[in-house]
Order: C-alpha cells, then sequence, then structure tokens
C-alpha cells in the first residue's frame, strides 16, 4: 500500500532473520501492528515448522546488510536516517519516502540477501523470516523518537 499523505513523513520497518522471533515468542511478537503476548503453543507449533536452523548474523553480516541498505538508500529515493542491524532483526527509519512499503521491504531484503551470498552466506538457507513490522511517523518528535530508538540499539 502506497503512503504518501502530506502527514506521513516517514516510518520505521523491523524484520527479523528466519526462525529467530517466531509467532507466540516469549518476548511478544507483533501481528498487524499489534503487539501480541507470549503463546507457548503457538511458538512450539512454529519451532516444528522450520525447515532450516534459525539465523543469527555474525558481525561482518551485520556489516554487509548495513552497508547495502545505506549505499541503496542513497542511490534511490528512499532516504535512510538510522539503520540498526542486530543478529536475529533488524530496524531502518526512512524519512518521507512514497514508495509502497511492502516495496521497499521487499527491495532490501532481496538486496542484502544478494549481498550476503556474494560474501560467502550459505546459497541454500533463508535469512530473512516472512513479513516486517512497520511505525509511522507522523511529525518530527515521531521521527526523530524512531531514530533514537534505532541509534540506540547501535550502542
Amino acid at each position: 500500500m502506497v503512503f504518501c499523505m502530506q502527514k506521513l513523513i516517514g516510518y520505521m520497518l523491523t524484520w527479523t532473520t528466519y526462525g529467530t522471533w517466531l509467532q507466540g515468542d516469549k518476548r511478544g511478537w507483533v501481528d498487524n501492528g499489534e503487539i501480541l503476548k507470549a503463546n507457548k503453543k503457538l511458538e512450539t507449533m512454529n519451532v516444528e515448522r522450520l525447515k532450516n536452523a534459525p539465523v543469527r548474523l555474525k558481525h561482518k553480516e551485520k556489516e554487509i546488510v548495513e552497508n547495502y541498505i545505506f549505499e541503496q538508500g542513497q542511490k534511490g529515493n528512499d532516504k535512510i536516517r538510522a539503520v540498526s542491524v542486530q543478529s536475529n532483526h533488524i530496524h531502518v527509519v526512512v524519512e518521507g519516502s512514497c514508495e509502497d512499503i511492502g516495496a521497499v521491504v521487499r527491495k532490501y531484503k532481496a538486496g542484502t540477501i544478494m549481498a550476503l551470498r556474494r560474501a560467502g552466506f550459505d546459497h541454500d538457507r533463508k535469512i530473512w523470516g516472512k513479513g516486517f513490522d512497520k511505525r509511522y511517523c507522523y511529525d518530527n518528535k515521531d521521527l526523530d523518537s524512531r531514530i533514537r530508538y534505532v541509534t540506540k540499539h547501535n550502542s
């Protein structure tokens, strides 16, 4: 869905590595923007469905992903304000993009997969989990708050 309303000035995207933050997780989980509580039965069912071991990015892999996103953001229409790549998830803050949010995520997931595989990441393993979360920024306070949150993750 394309959101290019005057009030929307940016958004924070979050997605996880494969198998590391499943529905039902004890840390909570997000479905359609709603934060849901742990559900051990659901989590166990999702763990049993995994086709491969969960993916945790190593230091060099995290660098590859972060560099790719910043470089592609500079080349394209995305004004990337902050990126945090952790071993099991990623946050990206984008300012002022009118591009379809799902297309933005697909672009960065696909591109980072190619970058990681060029660097030797196992070609047969899934890297990213299904879906993503988005948090909208309607004013500079929202945007600055999301940027601080993501920047704090890099500490």
